[in-house]
């Protein structure tokens, strides 16, 4: 006999099992439908076999039932019609329970006696055909099947299998009788017996639920090993005992040999089978032995194999159970942790390793059990010389019904690897911020394969995305202006052949919304053995923005010496080191001369900046704009500018101040400067004028006041200190009536100081002779004094000042009040001399 037949079942043999079973439910449902038939047609041999009872209507409709059920349950259906089997499966489960229940409780219920009830009535057993309690029984049982054919309890049993078998083993029982012509093996008491026509339903149904599930519980076991081969023989052995039976009893009864002759040659029969089937059993016994025996050195060659392939790997490599215990190593796992394959098999990762690493392994193991995929992870170990890591492939092994029995792992050591990346990290990030930095656009040319790598910040710069522009050195001419491609172009050839030192060119380039774009190109080219250049990298910066503040500089500049030139105000400007930076128009008619780059130290020789007195230059240290790059200023500073151009000299008046820049750092220094000549001739003029004035305002006979608006006094003449009896004094004017004690004319209240003439001609009204009595230390009797204000205003209308006249009125008054003495004298002698009436 061949060894494959002892090899495990094949998946056809699966196939062929599973689909005898699909056979046995149309062989079902083809008997039960000929059996209502002929019921329908009234056909009796179709109804049942000669001389047995007929099978019940609603038997048939159940077996149908139960047939459709398991065609749905096939394994190529499964979890497809799921509801539809399970209810059918109820309903069978529901016929045979409420047989029972009728047959158990009495219950005048004839359900099954419904459908044909007047052909129903069995005359050779004198009883109306019902569904026997046997087949009640079996419908029960093989419903219960049906709804748990796909149940498996922990330990891999199938109920479904064991009711199915206990289901065969009563239809068997039931065939068994009818061979034998034992009718208390079919029938139950006194109800009707189950038909052969039901028993071999109940048979082929359990039989498919049975092949169904070839591979799974019970009938795994059954199926084992064996080939199909086997199989049948044990099939045989099932069925041959009932078929010698039946031909005993049938040669018996064709009188062929006598009752004992018969037992004789059915022992005998029985015997050679069962010798046959023991020899058999002995020699494929032998055969299994021998070819467990092979079997197990090729497995222990194999097993040697794999280690010595193991060894030799560069990896560490282990195999665990599911429990975590180490069931085989190689030897580059024992010298990377220190430890021989004795001192590792059988234990666990945390009897090897320290407690974390061990939980963080045991996490990572449990994982693969719970998902059943294979995985990597980055794990690390503690060893000699410190930690190492390592990127491990962990993968389950399963058994031949998918359950996993193991976990494998294979662990590359990358810590060198890590180091690199992570130097590689720093770099490439120091790289990335320098770029971003930079915010310039990187690119590199393979000059050899005319590959252009533009990076994507390159791209950006011009509105592109990552794709849109092809990586050829044409697509990057495209984009350049027309008017700049031909210039471009010439720095590179003469930077290829080093005629110039680097490569560095600007030029605008097309944008993706049509606008040209101004950008800064630098780049450096790699020269092969032969002096020629493979390879160029480099950077591209957009000077679009530098362009236009430029542009709006250069503007600014024209616009600012515009104005520059055409304001009336001559100004320079010099940075920190003294060179002129600006030397407006105006500057140059007032000093006769244009700009001229001479050191500060001669600007008074060269310009001719005197001083008041038109003899002595002007220091260095007094010049107005050598104090503003010291970060001084200066306001208003006269000078005197006397040279070939303006011999009798003109004067200016000049302001400096500093230019700070944002650290507080003085960059530059600024003078503007006017022409004052004529007003330095006015002022001359006046205060000639002024001195004439005061000499006139102190030789005339009455006192004169002159003060501003802030109530200061300009102008307090000699006359005035008379008629006061004190000089001036810093004093507001709400003070001047207690201090110089002036009085209303009759003596008797202070003079209101808000109505002082001077302070109402200060209010911009004029008071003519405002009479006063001026009574203090000096002037004890007092004096009488006429006060006259009027306010002083400029050009423009503007009150600025206000002047005071006072007048002494003493003598005046005496004089009036002599003469009023001697009129009232006059009056009385008049008086005296009339005659009386």
């Amino acid at each position: 006999m061949e060894l494959t037949e002892y090899t495990s079942p094949t998946p056809k043999t699966y196939r062929r099992l599973r689909l005898v079973s699909r056979i046995l439910c149309v062989l079902v449902v083809l008997i039960a439908c000929l059996t209502l038939i002929g019921w329908l047609v009234d056909l009796d041999f179709l109804k049942r076999r000669p001389d047995s009872v007929a099978m019940n209507p609603f038997t048939a409709l159940g077996l149908i039932a139960a047939a459709i059920a398991l065609y749905l349950r096939q394994e190529r259906n499964l979890n497809r019609y799921n509801k539809q089997a399970n209810m059918l499966a109820y309903f069978m489960i529901g016929l045979g329970a409420l047989k029972l229940l009728v047959l158990v409780t009495g219950l005048n219920f004839p359900f099954d006696q419904i459908l044909f009830s007047n052909e129903l009535y069995e005359s050779r057993f004198k009883i109306t055909n019902s569904i026997p309690p046997n087949t009640a029984i079996n419908f029960i049982l093989l419903g219960s099947a049906l709804i748990f054919i796909n149940y498996e309890t922990n330990g891999g049993r199938r109920p479904s299998q064991y009711l199915a078998i206990l289901s065969s083993l009563l239809a068997l029982i039931s065939l068994y009788g009818y061979v034998y012509g034992i009718s208390t093996l079919y029938t139950v008491t006194t109800y009707l017996p189950m038909t052969p026509q039901t028993a071999a339903c109940f048979l082929f149904l359990s039989a498919g639920i049975l092949f169904a599930r070839p591979d799974k519980g019970s009938m795994a076991i059954v199926i084992g090993e064996s080939s199909s081969q086997i199989i049948f023989m044990r099939f045989l052995a099932l069925v041959l005992p009932l078929i010698l039976g039946w031909l005993k009893l049938k040669g018996e009864e064709a009188g062929y040999y006598s009752k004992e002759a018969g037992t004789a040659m059915f022992a005998v029969l029985a015997y050679v089978f069962a010798m046959y089937l023991l020899a058999r059993r002995s020699v494929l016994q032998h055969k299994i032995r021998e070819t467990k025996r092979i079997a197990m050195d090729k497995i222990k060659e194999n097993e040697r194999r794999l280690q010595e392939i193991l060894d030799h790997s560069g990896a560490n490599i282990s195999v665990k159970t599911t429990l975590g215990k180490y069931t085989l190593v190689n030897k580059h796992f024992e010298k990377d942790f220190g430890r021989t394959s004795g001192n590792i098999l059988g234990k666990t990762d945390y009897d090897l390793f320290p407690k974390e690493i061990a939980r963080e392994l045991n996490q990572y193991d449990h994982q693969i059990i719970k998902t059943g995929q294979p995985a990597s992870f980055e794990e690390k170990y503690l060893q000699q010389d410190g930690i190492h890591t390592y990127i491990t492939v962990k993968f389950p092994l399963f058994t031949q019904d998918q359950k996993i029995y193991a976990l494998g792992a294979v662990s590359t050591d990358i810590t060198h690897r890590k180091k690199l990346e992570e130097e590689l990290r720093i770099s490439e990030e120091r790289y990335a911020l320098a770029l971003h930095g930079t915010n310039d656009g990187l690119w590199d040319w393979d000059l050899n394969n005319n590959y252009l790598f533009l990076s994507t910040r390159w791209k950006q710069m011009l509105g592109y995305g990552a794709e849109e522009i092809p990586h050829t050195i044409e697509a990057w001419e495209g984009l350049i202006h027309p008017d700049d491609r031909e210039k471009t172009l010439k720095v590179i050839e003469d930077y290829f052949e080093k005629k110039l030192p680097v490569y560095e060119v600007e030029f605008r380039m097309r944008h993706k919304d049509g606008s040209y774009r101004w950008m800064l190109d630098r780049g450096m080219a790699i020269w092969d053995e032969a002096e020629k250049p493979y390879r160029m990298v480099g950077y591209q910066t957009d000077l679009t923005e530098r362009k236009r503040l430029e542009e709006e500089l250069r503007k600014s500049h024209q616009r600012l010496f515009s104005i520059l030139d055409n304001v009336g105000e001559g100004v320079i400007v010099v940075d920190k080191d003294g060179n002129l930076l600006i030397f407006n128009r105006q500057a140059e008619e007032i000093l006769g001369t244009g700009a001229v780059n001479v050191p500060l130290e001669e600007w008074h020789h060269t310009y001719g900046f005197y001083k008041s007195e038109a003899l002595t230059y002007f220091s260095l240290e007094e010049n107005p704009l050598f104090k503003a790059l010291k970060g001084e200023t200066a306001d208003n500073v006269e000078m005197l500018v006397k040279n070939s151009y303006f011999k009798e000299g003109k004067w200016i008046a000049v302001t400096g101040r500093p230019v700070i820049d944002i650290y507080n750092e003085v960059i530059a220094g600024v003078i503007v400067f006017r022409e004052i000549t004529q007003r330095k001739k006015l002022e001359k003029r006046f205060q000639e004028n002024e001195k004439r004035l005061k000499l006139i305002l102190t030789s005339i006979g009455e006192g004169v006041i002159i003060m501003n608006t802030e109530e200061q006094i300009l102008l307090f003449n000699k006359k005035a200190e008379e008629l006061l009896g004190t000089g001036p004094w810093d004093l507001p004017l709400k003070q001047w009536p207690g201090f110089y004690g002036i009085y209303e004319a009759d003596g008797s209240t202070l003079f209101p100081a808000e109505n002082l003439p001077l302070a109402r001609a200060l209010q911009g009204f004029a008071e003519e002779e405002t009479e006063v009595l001026i009574r203090n230390k000096q002037f004890p009797e007092g004096r009488h004094i006429f006060l006259s204000g009027k306010p002083i205003r400029d050009n423009n209308g503007k009150i600025t000042g206000a002047i005071l006249d006072l007048k002494d009125i003493t003598e005046q008054r005496k004089l009036e009040e002599y003469l009023k003495e001697i009129q009232d004298q006059f009056y009385e002698l008049l008086n005296q001399q009339k005659p009386p009436r």
